[in-house]
């Protein structure tokens, strides 16, 4: 899907295992809140 957008962007969560969204939910957030003003142009 990234290679598809040519638009790759890492959100490091160090401090979370392999559920993010659960361990550390504002990276999750700000992750998402980044994807929709790009989508919005």
């Amino acid at each position: 899907m990234a290679a598809a957008s040519g638009v790759v962007v890492s959100a490091p969560a160090e401090k979370s295992g392999h559920y993010i969204y659960l361990d550390q939910p504002d990276v999750a957030v700000r992750a998402i809140e980044r994807v929709a003003v790009q989508a919005a142009g």
